[in-house]
């Protein structure tokens, strides 16, 4: 296996992780954490400035540190977001921003072909534009 596909597959791994350590937090506090990007923001800041991975356990210990800079819950009876990588902060793509089917067409075709078909960037756009493709937006 390449190096390239071992790191690819590596970064899934972690990305993986990630959004189930996010899911398992949300749905441990699904009546006292508001799943917002301003919340999510805090919690990845306080993970960041402390060292710490992304896990449950770093989660927890950023929401106890926290619970009073983030904002209150909308509604406690809510139900859980069914996106569990909603808590997770976007992070920077080296492709163009796009989150509309519009913003997709509106690419420059050099540049779609260009990371639909690279080897580095190429599953994680796929993977992107398929998300966009299929909510339709």
């Amino acid at each position: 296996m390449s190096n390239e596909l071992e790191t690819q597959l590596e970064q899934e791994r972690q990305n993986l992780l990630r959004e189930q350590s996010s899911y398992m937090f949300m749905k441990a506090h699904i009546k006292d954490f508001e799943p917002s990007p301003q919340n999510a923001k805090i919690l990845s800041d306080y993970i960041t400035e402390h060292n710490l991975g992304w896990n449950q356990a770093s989660l927890e210990e950023a929401f106890k540190h926290c619970k009073d800079q983030l904002l209150p819950p909308v509604d406690a009876s809510a139900a859980i977001t069914p996106d569990p990588a909603a808590l997770i902060v976007e992070e920077k793509t080296p492709w163009p921003k796009f989150s509309t089917i519009a913003e997709v067409r509106a690419m420059d075709p050099k540049i779609y072909r260009q990371f639909f078909y690279s080897a580095k960037h190429g599953l994680a756009f796929q993977r992107a534009v398929t998300a966009v493709l299929q909510g339709g937006r």
